[in-house]
């Protein structure tokens, strides 16, 4: 069938963007991983335009002819988060615990390096509104889970994304813990200005696109996603995708910093298995030597179809 972009319309059951987003603490956890994992990825969910297009994404390296990215692990505590397009804003805020994991990308056209962003192919929700809303609207690919998460972190104790197995008649319900984010015994606090999405942006010093990231680091963090549609009446065989191009502006920092080292367990379950879809490596980079916060508001908006 033909593309046709899809843009959320004031008749449909989604709330359209721009989102408010206040009081918000956010975690970040840069983590180590392999390129080629990271380029699947990007060939399968962003990289899906015709060759006639032009556009494709390429994960960042740390440094230029290695195999080596980071992928950043990020909890945040929501005290509100608002559409403010009527009548959705006639409803309030809700308040939401999300983890996510973020993949620093660039934007090519025919071979070009046009911007650069994030690519989150792993996040999650513990709100029912922000998960339908981020994908049918964002094309975020929301998962609802539980979220234990607190903004005193890392005194408060650890961080847990688990999922919970239904009871059957043969066993009893099981809470499955797929991220553990604990503190090590120096919880040292510093203070230390970055960019809200991509951690310190010293770790991209070496990276052929640093100084992309540095134009863009004073200003909104692009994010870069895919939304499938299935139009009413039709097939899953008439389902299409587009990219989507999103932007994320921060609005006030309060308070920001770096963290003591923390150690992060991913395990799997069933067919999610985070660490090896990411490729994130396992053994020393268990412990996380340089973990953040940032205190802030933000604006969800600029959605954009770029296919």
């Amino acid at each position: 069938m033909a593309h046709i972009p899809f843009e959320p319309t004031i008749a449909g059951a989604q709330a359209p963007p721009p989102y408010e987003c206040t009081g918000v603490k956010a975690f970040g956890f840069p983590l180590l991983a392999d390129a080629r994992p990271l380029r699947y990825l990007c060939n399968q969910f962003l990289s899906i335009d015709p060759p006639s297009a032009g556009i494709s994404f390429e994960p960042i390296t740390l440094a230029p002819y290695t195999d080596t990215c980071s992928v950043t692990l990020e909890a945040l505590d929501y005290q509100s988060l608002t559409a403010t397009t009527p009548p959705w804003s006639d409803l309030g805020g809700a308040s939401q615990h999300e983890l996510l994991f973020a993949v620093p990308v660039v934007r090519k056209q025919n071979g070009d390096p046009i911007e650069v962003g994030i690519f989150i192919p792993y996040i999650f929700v513990d709100n029912p509104g922000s998960a339908f809303a981020g994908r049918e609207v964002l094309g975020l690919p929301k998962l609802l889970a539980n979220i234990i998460l607190d903004r005193n972190f890392p005194v408060s104790g650890p961080i847990e994304l688990r999922f919970d197995t239904p009871q059957t008649a043969t066993a009893p319900a099981q809470s499955n813990e797929i991220v553990t984010i604990t503190a090590t015994s120096d919880m040292t606090v510093s203070t230390d200005a970055f960019d809200m999405f991509l951690g310190p942006l010293d770790t991209f010093v070496d990276s052929p696109y640093y100084t992309l990231i540095l134009a863009q680091a004073a200003g909104p963090t692009v994010g870069f996603s895919t939304r499938i549609l299935i139009q009413p009446g039709s097939s899953t065989a008439d389902a299409f995708s587009s990219i989507m191009r999103s932007t994320y502006t921060p609005t006030a920092v309060r308070d920001s910093g770096t963290l003591a080292p923390v150690n992060v367990t991913l395990s799997s379950i069933v067919g999610l298995d985070i660490q090896s879809t990411l490729g994130i490596r396992p053994g020393p980079y268990g412990t996380i030597p340089s973990p953040f916060f940032l205190d802030f508001d933000f604006d969800l908006g600029g959605l954009t179809t770029l296919w």
